[in-house]
């Protein structure tokens, strides 16, 4: 498969559909009716009198799999949404068609940021792996919001996958518009195994397989195959009028964070905001290149929110592009780095300071500086560097400074992004 700078379609039908927003995800141009069909493929767990979530389901736990995605060669006919693709509409909507199939692979981590009544708010970053080179690359993240009882798919209470166990026994074959589960063992790439049980959904035109941990609630492996029809079609093709998908989920840890402004009240500052302005520029650095900076234009617009979380809907527009990109976005005490961090810990925090070291990604977040009015937390990646730096008054994140550096060219791209207005 060939290797893209983001992941397949195949993506939105694993992540935040069943939550309660549905995110826009990586590919964001792909319509809201696609998007729809997939996630209707989703396990829905029959109803309980109270919604379940395991006892570990608390702000700061991170959640790390690594995901493999794409379409299957030959199954293409017509166009997909690709935002490096060679034809663009009018809107500047880009498409591919390839029927060698597309893929990528790399890590995903659904941490915790917050959680009340039912709802938690789930940071999910993703960390693109270069064909056989396994270095984690942030590339983009997908926020989303999930009901407590199965948390977007990354979890079910052992309660509950006790009810599915008998609610939907394996008594034979697995044929479509079946759901069976059974009781199996299951063994990591460690070596340990856990006793788990496995759920299996066989729809018309899809075949989705669950396997959760019964001890911790944790899902442990995800496979989907799924096929539907292409954004849009060539008629001239003979292919069957299908797009085939591939996804694979494996766990591959757990642990919580320990963040100084856990279990902290959010500032207020932020608590009160209903809109975030930025302003900045984009620039490419390196030998032989003269810098030119595009300007960039940013929001974000609080959409609902609980006690201690946020649900933000973020707008971004880059000089020199066609369109608006739009996204959703997470916040709260389980956040790193949160869009506000109170001011009484701030006051606390000492340069040098190490926030958190990720074994899995190679990411570590520090105190890189301090002053009288100013705090800056710095997070160093593998080949990718992120300062924020936050206000010592009010709390809030007023710059990040994100420094990307291409491993083809050696060249860096840095993108400085400044806080300009609060409503």
């Amino acid at each position: 498969m060939i290797q893209r700078r983001r992941m397949f379609l195949a993506l939105l039908g694993l992540f935040g559909l069943a939550a309660l927003g549905a995110a826009t995800g990586l590919l964001r141009s792909e319509t809201a009716a696609s998007a729809a069909r997939r996630a209707a493929s989703r396990f829905q767990a029959p109803p309980a009198a109270a919604a379940l979530a395991p006892d570990s389901i608390k702000p700061g736990l991170r959640l790390t799999y690594y995901l493999m995605t794409g379409s299957l060669s030959g199954s293409v006919n017509g166009w997909v949404p690709d935002e490096e693709g060679d034809w663009a509409d009018r809107q500047g909507r880009r498409y591919a068609t390839e029927r060698k199939g597309l893929g990528s692979h790399g890590l995903i981590q659904a941490t915790v940021v917050g959680g009340d009544g039912g709802v938690f708010a789930l940071a999910e970053p993703f960390y693109l792996f270069n064909g056989g080179d396994t270095t984690p690359i942030y590339n983009t993240s997908l926020d989303s919001l999930v009901t407590s009882d199965t948390g977007g798919d990354f979890w079910m209470h052992p309660r509950r996958q006790a009810q599915v166990l008998r609610d939907y026994p394996w008594n034979g074959l697995p044929l479509a518009g079946r759901t069976l589960a059974r009781t199996t063992a299951w063994r990591d790439e460690a070596g340990r195994t856990y006793q788990a049980t496995h759920i299996v959904i066989i729809g018309g035109a899809s075949r989705t397989s669950y396997i959760y941990d019964q001890a911790g609630g944790y899902l442990l492996y995800l496979s989907r195959l799924t096929s539907e029809p292409p954004a849009i079609r060539d008629r001239t093709q003979p292919l069957s009028d299908s797009v085939s998908y591939a996804t694979f989920l494996r766990f591959r840890g757990a642990r919580q964070l320990n963040l100084p402004w856990l279990g902290k009240p959010m500032a207020e500052s932020l608590r009160a905001a209903r809109t975030l302005a930025y302003r900045g520029q984009s620039v490419l650095q390196g030998q032989g290149i003269v810098p030119t900076p595009l300007a960039i234009t940013a929001s974000l617009q609080l959409q609902r929110s609980g006690a201690d979380w946020l649900w933000l809907h973020g707008r971004t527009q880059t000089q020199g592009t066609f369109g608006i990109t739009e996204f959703n976005s997470v916040d709260g005490p389980g956040s790193l780095a949160p869009l506000a961090i109170p001011p009484a810990v701030l006051a606390g925090l000492a340069v040098g300071q190490v926030i958190d070291r990720d074994p899995l990604t190679g990411f570590a977040v520090r105190v890189a500086n301090a002053d009288a009015q100013y705090v800056a937390l710095q997070s160093d990646g593998p080949r990718q560097s992120f300062t924020y730096v936050y206000e010592r008054a009010r709390g809030l994140l007023l710059r990040k400074i994100t420094q990307d550096r291409s491993l083809a060219t050696g060249m860096i791209t840095v993108t400085d992004i400044q806080l300009t207005g609060v409503q």
